[in-house]
């Protein structure tokens, strides 16, 4: 049955007063929901949402209500350290393995630095003269104000000709000695190293003596080789406070 054209136009009016205020009774929030239902992501132009169509958050101290983004609505893995201001750090590891030990260092100066050791050899290729002791000054001088040490003191296991003898390390123009040896009975009774060496109070060389003893007097020295291991440690530095 068709309607004539007045009543129809009522009708439509109608339906559209009665839709409106569906809307207004179930109020500007449901709306928002059931326009949330209605667009999805297809509905949407890729690369369209921008910042400004995001509605900022006024969040307070134990507030969560207002996060509009959590991180529920971030797919795991996608976000990088580009997505973020400032440094990000995540909890530190245990610690590793001890790594190797480096280089030994240069030897210090200035008093407390490191020692350099050295062998000096001594060697008497040839007899000397009747009534001679054997004599060898080093060729290089030590420095003013060096601590000279005998670390070892290696001497010839025979000394034919000599009832006793005795050996002498020192710097030239001191009588402290570094190290001191006497022969009795064919061998060394007594090696001494003396503890803390001698601080040389200016340049000077080394100064290596054996003598042969007869039993009256002294006699040739016989071929030998021997060493002296010295360390040599800087002491000249100056004094940094006064002691009282």
């Amino acid at each position: 049955m068709k309607l004539p054209k007045a009543r129809k136009a009522h009708t439509v009016l109608a339906f559209g007063i009665a839709a409106v205020a569906t809307l207004g009774i179930v109020g500007p929030s449901s709306t928002a929901a059931m326009a949330g239902r209605m667009i999805g992501s297809a509905a949407i132009i890729d690369n369209s949402i921008q910042s400004g169509d995001i509605r900022n958050s006024t969040i307070q101290a134990g507030d969560v209500r207002n996060n509009s983004i959590r991180g529920a609505d971030v797919r795991d893995g996608t976000l990088t350290a580009a997505d973020f201001s400032g440094t990000m750090r995540g909890a530190t590891g245990p610690a590793g393995p001890t790594g190797p030990a480096g280089p030994t260092g240069p030897p210090g100066t200035g008093g407390g630095g490191a020692s350099t050791i050295s062998d000096w050899n001594i060697n008497n290729g040839s007899l000397t003269g009747p009534y001679e002791g054997f004599r060898l000054i080093s060729a290089t001088n030590v420095p003013a104000g060096t601590q000279v040490e005998a670390v070892k003191l290696t001497l010839p296991e025979d000394l034919p000709g000599c009832p006793s003898a005795f050996v002498q390390v020192r710097p030239s123009g001191s009588s402290s000695l570094v190290a001191a040896s006497s022969w009795r009975n064919d061998s060394w009774e007594t090696v001494s190293l003396q503890g803390g060496g001698v601080i040389t109070a200016e340049s000077a060389p080394l100064i290596f003596t054996l003598t042969c003893q007869g039993d009256t007097e002294e006699n040739p020295v016989p071929p030998f080789d021997a060493s002296v291991t010295l360390a040599f440690t800087d002491r000249s530095a100056p004094a940094t406070s006064p002691f009282n």
